[in-house]
């Protein structure tokens, strides 16, 4: 972590890995009831833009009547008789991720 003082009569430090992260540091006066000072600064963030592959559901726009039914006619005793307790769970998540990607659109990009 990089300490990096802007003036030297600022005894408070701005704390970052990147040294680009913030500038145009100002004191703007301090409380006074403290000896702190008020500090104004930039602060110099950016994400990315990227393709995601990472899915989205619009759950507003969900089959709830087609999901529901599927719940409704799944032979529950048959699918959780597995023996552990992770076997049941894996199971289980297999059976809404299914009706998620049936059931569910996909959301667009905005």
């Amino acid at each position: 972590m990089t300490q990096q003082v802007t003036d030297i009569s600022v005894t408070d430090l701005i704390l970052s890995r990147d040294p680009n992260l913030v500038d145009s540091v100002q004191v703007n006066g301090s409380f006074h009831t403290s000896d702190h000072k008020l500090l104004s600064y930039n602060l110099n963030i950016a994400k990315d833009t990227e393709d995601s592959t990472e899915v989205r559901y619009d759950y507003k726009r969900m089959n709830t009547n087609g999901a529901r039914e599927e719940l409704q006619i799944t032979e529950w005793d048959r699918v959780l008789m597995n023996v552990t307790a992770n076997e049941n769970w894996e199971q289980l998540k297999d059976i809404l991720f299914r009706i998620q990607r049936k059931h569910v659109s996909i959301a667009k990009k905005w």
